[in-house]
């Protein structure tokens, strides 16, 4: 059996984490739970500044899709 775990990358703005992210996911055949994307699919950008609590719930729906991930793969 492979090898099963979860990548967390934080950094500031602009490093590269989303880069590095897409790599990893697609060399090891991962999922990746992007806050950018989930904000984007609520409607927020980050360039227009997002409230903490927004940022709360995104962070609540990221860790919703990676229980749903681990729970897929077993």
């Amino acid at each position: 059996m492979g090898c099963r775990g979860l990548v967390l990358l934080c950094g500031r703005s602009f490093s590269g984490k989303s880069t590095v992210a897409g790599y990893l996911a697609a060399e090891l055949g991962g999922e990746l739970v992007s806050l950018d994307d989930l904000n984007a699919e609520r409607g927020l950008w980050g360039g227009d500044g997002i409230p903490i609590e927004e940022w709360s719930r995104t962070m609540d729906l990221a860790h919703d899709r990676v229980a749903a991930v681990r729970e897929a793969l077993g």
